[in-house]
């Protein structure tokens, strides 16, 4: 049975991300950590993460309590700063099965730059093609070297069963149809209709032109590409 950090099971509550929380405490704030573990596990709160190592730690206590099987998603750990966590996790001696779920990173910097008060201004919009730059990068670096199951968004959304089947297999548990029933493909190629003239004027890089190729999307295309 897959369990989540908390001590209510219910799917609001799979949203709960530890290792964002531990890496933010890692970063010196620690404020979101000590807020959520307090209602998620007990023993938590006095194990505050302040180097990889200590957070190996904490989580040990988390699969001791919820375990076997533990799920947390942690979106934004391809920052630079997650990756000494991420490559530690990997070398530890959990048995860790690392899902990644990448989109579009057009339709990431629209959304983002569109729905996000900070990011509205032109400026913005290079700092996050920058940023994801960097963080595909590093997934892709990542993922040569330990067993990542790299899952796009667009083929997710577009295909649920086929491809949460391939997601269920490679965590070695049996599909549940119920868990992608929901799924359908909305917000995909929003890029192509942005709002704020700012995305209008906006090319993507050479490098994000070159990351789009590596990760299956067509730098010109004109539906969802599922591969």
């Amino acid at each position: 049975m897959v369990q989540v950090c908390h001590t209510n099971q219910q799917v609001l509550n799979w949203e709960f991300n530890f290792f964002a929380f531990a890496q933010s405490a890692i970063d010196g704030d620690a404020t979101r950590y000590l807020d959520h573990t307090a209602e998620a596990v007990p023993a938590l709160p006095t194990l505050l993460p302040h180097d990889t190592e200590s957070a190996l730690e904490a989580w040990s206590t988390v699969v001791r309590e919820k375990g076997p099987i533990v799920f947390d998603k942690s979106p934004y750990l391809t920052r630079p700063q997650s990756h000494p966590l991420l490559e530690a996790l990997a070398e530890s001696n959990h048995d860790v099965r690392f899902i990644g779920l990448v989109r579009d990173p057009r339709d990431v910097i629209a959304s983002q730059h569109e729905h996000w008060d900070e990011h509205d201004d032109t400026a913005s919009i290079t700092r996050r093609e920058i940023a994801l730059v960097e963080g595909y990068r590093w997934l892709k670096r990542f993922s040569a070297r330990t067993p990542v199951c790299l899952i796009r968004y667009e083929d997710l959304a577009a295909a649920p069963c086929l491809y949460a089947n391939n997601l269920f297999r490679f965590a070695g548990l049996d599909p549940l149809a119920e868990t992608w029933q929901h799924l359908s493909p909305i917000n995909i190629g929003r890029h192509r209709s942005p709002k704020s003239q700012a995305l209008r004027e906006w090319q993507p890089s050479e490098e994000l032109t070159s990351l789009l190729v590596d990760f299956g999307y067509e730098p010109g295309e004109e539906r969802p590409f599922v591969s």
